[in-house]
């Protein structure tokens, strides 16, 4: 039998395994809070009741509180912020997948991807040289 707060940590993590909730929740991250109407105009590529949708299993998992604004000019003047636990989760899982991030590009690129970049291009302008010709033009003809 697991933990509560291994259940609990669980279930953040399945709210968070989804792309269209991911973004939501760094949207909130970097804004504070946010009506619905501001996240889906922030994120166009989802509609309104996509984005009620992800609110609530967000909500129902504890990742999101919800508290109402009665100064709003919006007819329910729902807000969403992130739930403390959860900027934590967030933050501690985006340290870690820089962190993974880092070590993939060391391990991969030990000289690092801009310089991997520069040497790529740098041989391939000098095989365009080498060949006599350079890209989009054909190979010069000798001198006759």
């Amino acid at each position: 039998m697991t933990s509560r707060p291994h259940r609990s940590l669980a279930r953040s993590l399945e709210a968070l395994a989804s792309e269209y909730r991911l973004g939501v929740v760094e949207l909130l991250a970097k804004t504070g809070s946010a009506s619905p109407s501001e996240i889906q105009a922030a994120l166009p590529h989802l509609s309104q009741p996509s984005v009620s949708r992800h609110l609530r299993t967000l909500l129902d998992r504890g990742v999101v509180e919800q508290s109402r604004d009665l100064a709003s000019r919006n007819h329910c003047g729902l807000r969403y912020r992130l739930a403390a636990e959860a900027l934590d989760l967030v933050l501690a899982l985006r340290r870690l997948a820089n962190e993974i991030e880092a070590g993939i590009v060391a391990e991969y690129f030990p000289m690092g991807v801009a310089d991997v970049a520069e040497r790529h291009r740098q041989q391939t302008a000098a095989a365009e040289l080498g060949a006599g010709h350079t890209r989009g033009s054909s190979p010069q003809e000798p001198p006759p």
